[in-house]
């Protein structure tokens, strides 16, 4: 899908789709080289010089693709990673919906979700000790479905895994060792809507197949999972 509008006679700027992500290109006489830069909430602008083909820059976008995600991803982390109090009435999410925060002193220590109530129970004050108990509550809700879905991933690719391991990562949702079959996904992916995490088990098994991300591999994941783009979507949001 792409917009575009004349800023000047001189300036032309257009809004770009290309494999997922979504461009503001500026394109202006007299520059001579082409810049990818990742923005505050994780828009892209792609400036280069006038009359560059549409598939010259596709081209250029695609080369870059896998560093303009972990850039998008880093920013995401950040964004995710902002200090939490984990005091009464903050607002945490668990697979998509969002939840108020109810801290309590108790003797046994845990959490669980009650219509829009996140209860934690806790023995002391102190923030790391909430924090661990949220994320230990946040791997054990991962581990109830984890399993059924990478399962249903495998027999979507036709692809197996050896190994499916939960790991909190800054940078990226997901990894794999290829060598070993092994796949890593992030613990904060339990924040977010299941397809999500869905779409990450398909994308770390499609590099079973192709190890770089290439059209070959976009058409890979997008050919097992329909709704990819979708996940990836919510997944800047």
């Amino acid at each position: 899908m792409i917009r575009s509008r004349k800023k000047s006679s001189q300036v032309l700027e257009k809004s770009l789709k290309i494999q997922g992500l979504d461009l503001d290109l500026k394109l202006t006489p007299g520059q001579k080289n082409l810049y990818l830069r990742v923005r505050p909430g994780k828009k892209i602008l792609l400036s280069g010089p006038l009359g560059l083909s549409q598939e010259t820059l596709e081209n250029f976008v695609l080369s870059h693709r896998e560093d303009l995600l972990k850039n998008q991803e880093a920013l995401e982390r950040s964004r995710l990673h902002q200090e939490k109090t984990y005091e009464k009435g903050e607002v945490h999410q668990l697979w998509g919906r969002t939840y108020f925060l109810e801290p309590k002193l108790a003797a046994k220590e845990g959490a669980y979700v009650f219509r829009d109530k996140l209860y934690l129970y806790h023995k002391s004050r102190d923030r790391e000790g909430r924090e661990k108990i949220l994320l230990d509550f946040y791997r054990e809700e991962m581990k109830k479905i984890l399993q059924d879905l990478l399962k249903k991933a495998e027999e979507t690719t036709g692809l197996k895994a050896k190994e499916c391991r939960i790991k909190k990562m800054k940078t990226r949702w997901g990894s794999c060792n290829i060598r070993y079959r092994r796949i890593w996904v992030n613990l904060h992916l339990v924040k977010y809507p299941e397809i999500c995490l869905y779409s990450v088990l398909i994308h770390e098994l499609a590099h079973f197949l192709e190890v770089g991300h290439n059209k070959r591999f976009y058409g890979l994941v997008e050919g097992f999972f329909s709704d990819y783009e979708k996940a990836q979507a919510l997944l800047k949001d």
